[in-house]
């Protein structure tokens, strides 16, 4: 007769990774599969509690209620705890009886998209809950500024410039001024404005806000703009893609304390494929590219994914509101287009 294969050589060529555990948690066998995604060596007895770490229960919680059948055939996703092998398993464990006494059978799957995933859906929640608060208070805020203006307006009607009162109604009139463009900003975030489109020409308007970026800038930051000049025409709104321009390049400079040069080109941009960078993906055609880059310390890795979310900021406490780049994110989706962090597009191919 043909002598029988041992369980564990059956496992062995099997595509779904399997591991037997012992009741203390010793890694008893595990097939080539598994190895792979545990990172372990065959001839190396490793304990899962020490490879991965519970998200909700620990590991070692897990083995014992799936012991006790608790826990029978529940998955539990799980982070790796070896830095070298970064990621998350989903591990699926069954009580089952084994040679030398109960013993567990642990299905194991690499769960590192479905957890991207998820952050990913995460996110774009809180975006949504916080756009349809944001957009829901300024529009109730903008009816009260506007009640403020008219009533300050009055006022000044009956007091002129030597009246004693004409300097705080003023004072009223700039705060409130001040609160309305606030309101704008949110609105932009929340991408609740409404915008009037016109075809547009990036050259032209870069011209035209030239002498205001340079008075924004001051003594110590120089600006440095380059234009192609039959870059192709957009549809936009001019008011609303200055606003951008204006935050992109006032953030720039607050990046260089100690000075530096702002570099503000315009050129064409050709995608042969879509281009994914930070959850965005751009799809495959002809842009008209706006850049803007400083000579300043830059912002950390770890940062950049969060730079146009609501509120952050990398600025020292009441230096910032963090709104910046979240109402210049609002304004440029809500006109279709897209802004990326970092970003190097190539020049469009040239006809042959």
């Amino acid at each position: 007769p043909q002598p029988t294969a041992s369980p564990d050589a059956l496992m062995e060529p099997l595509p779904v990774a399997l591991a037997r555990i012992g009741a203390r948690g010793q890694i008893l066998s595990a097939n080539a599969a598994a190895r792979g995604l545990l990172g372990i060596d065959p001839a190396c007895g490793r304990d899962l509690p020490d490879l991965l770490e519970g998200l909700g229960k620990s590991i070692p919680d897990r083995l014992r209620d799936t012991f006790a059948g608790r826990a029978q055939g529940r998955s539990e996703v799980a982070r790796r705890r070896d830095s070298a092998h970064t990621g998350f398993l989903q591990v699926t464990m069954t009580r089952m009886a084994g040679p030398d006494g109960p013993e567990l059978l642990a299905v194991i799957s690499d769960a590192t998209e479905l957890k991207t995933l998820e952050a990913q859906f995460v996110q774009s929640q809180k975006m949504q809950a916080v756009g349809q608060l944001a957009g829901g208070i300024a529009h109730d805020f903008n009816n009260l500024l506007t009640a403020i203006n008219g009533h300050c307006d009055l006022l000044l009607l009956r007091h002129l410039q030597g009246d004693s009162d004409h300097a705080d109604l003023m004072q009223i009139r700039q705060n409130a001024n001040r609160a309305a463009a606030l309101v704008r900003q949110l609105l932009a975030f929340s991408r609740k404005q409404t915008l009037r489109p016109e075809t547009l020409h990036l050259y032209d308007t870069l011209a035209e806000l030239a002498n205001l970026l340079d008075r924004l800038l001051g003594e110590k930051v120089a600006l440095e703009i380059s234009n192609v000049e039959d870059i192709w025409p957009i549809r936009a709104d001019e008011r609303q893609l200055e606003q951008v321009i204006v935050n992109l390049v006032v953030n720039a400079r607050d990046a260089m304390p100690s000075g530096g040069v702002v570099h503000l080109r315009t050129r064409k941009a050709t995608l042969d494929e879509p281009l994914e960078r930070h959850r965005a993906i751009v799809p495959a055609g002809d842009y008209a590219l706006i850049e803007v880059e400083d000579t300043g310390t830059g912002i950390p890795p770890d940062k950049i994914g969060k730079i146009f979310e609501p509120f952050f900021t990398t600025k020292k406490v009441g230096e910032g509101t963090g709104l910046g780049l979240s109402t210049a994110y609002g304004i440029v989706k809500q006109m279709d287009g897209f802004i990326l962090s970092l970003i190097h597009i190539s020049e469009p191919k040239r006809p042959t």
